[in-house]
C-alpha cells in the first residue's frame, strides 16, 4: 500500500469526505470573517469600508499586521484538516504525513537545503547582474518581520501540503484509481487556487500556469517519494526565502524583507520556463537520492 493509498485505512464514505469538506471550507472561511471582525474595535467604520484592495489592508495594518491577518486562516484550515482526518475519518494523523513508519525530518531539511541553495544562487546572479534589486535591510524592522514568518509560514505551507499533496490527492485516488490522474488533478487544483493571487493581476492570467506546473511537480514528488515530508522542504524555502529576502509591490508577501524588486515583472513566460528547468532539475536530484524506482508501477497503479 502506497501514501497515496492510506485513504483507505479509514472511513471513505461520500458523508465523511462531504463533512470533513464542509468542516474545512466552512472553517476557513469563517476565519477570514472573523479577522475582518476583530478589526471593528480598533478601527472606524469608515475605515473599514475602504479596504478593498491589497494596499488598502497593508496601509491600515501594516505590513506586519497584514502578514497576520493572511496567515492566520492557514493555522485554522490546518488544524481542520487533522481535526477531520482523526474524528471524521479516523485515521491516523500520520498517514496524511507519510506511509513511512515515521515522519522523516531528514528528508525536510535536505530538501530545505537544496531549495534553498538554488534561491541562494539565483538571488547572487541577480545582484550580480544589478537586476533591480535595492537593499532595504533594516534589523528593527526585519527582526519582528523574520519572526512572524519563521513562526506561520511553516504552519502554511503545511496546510496547503496537507490539503492537496494528502487529503485531496488520497481522496482522488479512491475516485479515479490511478495515481497518475490523481497526482495531475491535485496539482492542477493547486495550481487554480492561487488565480487571485496579486501576481496575476500584475503579470497576467497565463501565470496560473507557473502555479499548475509547481501543483503537478509536488504531486509527483509526493506520489514517487510516498509522503510529504520533501515538498513541505520545498515549499517552505520558497516561502521562506521569498518573504525574508525579496519582496515588491505586486507579489502576495509584501514584507519589510532584505531586497526590494524595482524591476518591471514581465510577462512571466520567462519564469514558467525556467520553473520547468528546475523541476525536473529537483525531480531527477530526488530521484536519485532515494532511489525512486518502479516508475511504470506507481505511476499507473
Amino acid at each position: 500500500m502506497r501514501f497515496t493509498d492510506l485513504a483507505s485505512v479509514g472511513k471513505k464514505d461520500g458523508k465523511s469526505y462531504l463533512a470533513s469538506i464542509g468542516l474545512i471550507v466552512f472553517g476557513y472561511i469563517a476565519s477570514q470573517f472573523l479577522g475582518m471582525l476583530f478589526l471593528v474595535p480598533f478601527f472606524s467604520s469608515e475605515k473599514l469600508a475602504r479596504l478593498v484592495n491589497q494596499e488598502d489592508f497593508i496601509n491600515l495594518l501594516g505590513k506586519n499586521g497584514f502578514l497576520i491577518f493572511i496567515l492566520f486562516p492557514f493555522v485554522v484550515l490546518f488544524a481542520l484538516i487533522l481535526l477531520a482526518i482523526r474524528y471524521i475519518h479516523k485515521r491516523p494523523i500520520k498517514s496524511v504525513f507519510t506511509n513511512r513508519s515515521h515522519f522523516d525530518w531528514n528528508r525536510v531539511i535536505f530538501s530545505f537545503t537544496i531549495m534553498s541553495l538554488i534561491l541562494l544562487i539565483m538571488l547572487l546572479f541577480r545582484l550580480w547582474m544589478n537586476d533591480g534589486l535595492q537593499m532595504i535591510f533594516d534589523w528593527k524592522k526585519f527582526l519582528p518581520m523574520a519572526f512572524l514568518i519563521l513562526a506561520f509560514i511553516p504552519i502554511q505551507i503545511a496546510a496547503e501540503e496537507l490539503l492537496f499533496r494528502s487529503y485531496l490527492m488520497q481522496g482522488l485516488k479512491l475516485r479515479l484509481a490511478h495515481n497518475g490522474h490523481s497526482a495531475l488533478v491535485s496539482g492542477i487544483m493547486f495550481g487554480l487556487i492561487h488565480m487571485g493571487n496579486p501576481e496575476i493581476s500584475a503579470i497576467g492570467f497565463h501565470l496560473v500556469f507557473y502555479y499548475i506546473a509547481a501543483g503537478i511537480f509536488l504531486s509527483l514528488v509526493v506520489l514517487f517519494d510516498d509522503g510529504i515530508e520533501l515538498t513541505l522542504g520545498y515549499h517552505a524555502a520558497n516561502n521562506i526565502f521569498a518573504a525574508l529576502m525579496i519582496t515588491s509591490d505586486w507579489q502576495a508577501f509584501q514584507t519589510d524583507a532584505v531586497f526590494f524588486d524595482t524591476s518591471d515583472p514581465g510577462n512571466g513566460i520567462e519564469a514558467i520556463f525556467s520553473s520547468l528547468f528546475f523541476y525536473f532539475l529537483l525531480f531527477f536530484i530526488f530521484a536519485k537520492r532515494f532511489k525512486w524506482s518502479q516508475w511504470k508501477e506507481i505511476w499507473s497503479s
